[in-house]
């Protein structure tokens, strides 16, 4: 039987699915929103640390740009960049 993960017997995995699934709903959803936080937030430290120089801003933006495409990510920036001038002139 092939895993999930190369690093993990199959044993293990079996064990880990049984006492996943044991878990209630709620509980599991939980954990899956935790584990796709945790993998954004990694991705944007990453990118943070490839570009000491950006803002944090500027990593989101890249961010979502390599997960939505130029296009969405292009359209994001422009709406943020009128936004910050209407509130400048304020």
């Amino acid at each position: 039987m092939k895993t999930q993960s190369p690093d993990t017997s199959p044993e293990m995995e079996k064990v880990y699915f049984d006492l996943l699934r044991q878990k209630p709903k709620a509980q599991r959803l939980r954990l899956s929103y935790d584990f796709v936080d945790e993998t954004v937030n990694r991705a944007k430290r990453r990118i943070a640390q490839s570009h000491p120089e950006w803002s944090e801003l500027e990593v989101a933006l890249n961010w979502a740009q390599l997960m939505y495409g130029e296009e969405l990510a292009g359209k994001v920036r422009l709406h943020l960049e009128n936004r910050m001038q209407k509130e400048a002139q304020s």
